[in-house]
């Protein structure tokens, strides 16, 4: 007969340790003010060390946003101690092996938690826990898009001059955009003001051709009258189909741009410029420069 005797070696605040999952069923609990004392659990059955991860971890994630909850009824951030006694930024490991791979909990939440953990550490300067929290993404191999926040731009907007030109025409108009809005989103406000599909607008802001994700800033546009190039793709050239109901507007004339009663070939992605001298005045909406 075997006798076992229970007997109380600790009692810490889900904040102040860190857990890890070493292996399947091979656990280790960290005290982050003595980071000497560790302990390790050895789960017969993988089973059982899965849920009892699963209690663990997901506790320490609710208790740090009750934490967060509390502080933003505040309007306070966690203090720099309680950043770095973040468990699941400290104590996730990604997955070694397949099996660890099926058991190991890479979750959105946790993934989106080491995001938000990153960010408010690089805003309050602390150098080594955004460095400890952009390694565990790394490891996990997440895919991030980093961005500054529009804070740190000129709040007022910008009236952006822009000479629009495809294979047979060019016009000049002009649009507002603020100095944090980025390629992809001005591809979607032309397309919304002109109907001009995303997929055929080619940007180019002083000599560069413009990516997606970086903001018209970025490229120098500052300050009213900074001016900037659209060049529109064909329709064949950018691989759309007039079946697409998405991009059936590129086979019609569009009604800022559109000369009274031209017609246009099929694939053109704009109508021609009107000549002043004919008496043909440019379309409401459009500036000429």
């Amino acid at each position: 007969m075997t006798f076992f005797v229970l007997q109380l070696i600790g009692d810490f605040h889900l904040r102040d340790i860190f857990y890890e999952m070493k292996t399947p069923r091979c656990h280790e609990l960290a005290v982050l003010e003595k980071p000497s004392r560790v302990m390790t659990f050895q789960f017969d059955d993988e089973r059982e060390a899965q849920k009892w991860w699963t209690v663990v971890s997901s506790s320490q994630r609710e208790a740090r946003k009750v934490a967060q909850s509390q502080l933003d009824v505040l309007g306070l951030k966690l203090p720099l101690a309680e950043i770095r006694q973040s468990p699941d930024a400290i104590g996730f490991q990604s997955p070694s092996t397949e099996a660890e791979l099926l058991l190991t909990p890479t979750d959105l939440s946790t993934k989106e938690d080491l995001a938000v953990w990153l960010s408010r550490s690089i805003e309050a300067g602390d150098q080594k826990m955004a460095a400890q929290y952009a390694t565990n993404l790394a490891k996990q191999k997440v895919p991030l898009q980093i961005q500054l926040k529009p804070l740190c731009y000129p709040k007022t907007e910008i009236c952006m001059k822009v000479g629009v030109e495809d294979a047979s025409a060019s016009v000049n108009i002009s649009t507002y955009v603020n100095a944090h809005t980025t390629i992809a989103a001005l591809k979607q406000q032309i397309f919304h003001e002109y109907q001009f599909h995303p997929s055929i607008q080619r940007w180019i802001i002083g000599q560069c051709l413009c990516s997606d994700d970086r903001t018209v800033a970025s490229y120098g546009i500052v300050k009213d009258g900074d001016t900037a190039f659209l060049y529109l793709l064909g329709a064949k050239q950018a691989k759309l189909t007039a079946q697409d109901p998405y991009t059936s507007n590129i086979y019609q004339p569009f009604p800022l741009l559109a000369s009274g009663g031209d017609e246009r070939p099929k694939y053109s992605t704009m109508p021609s410029r009107p000549n002043p001298k004919n008496g043909g005045e440019l379309p409401t909406g459009v500036v000429q420069l």
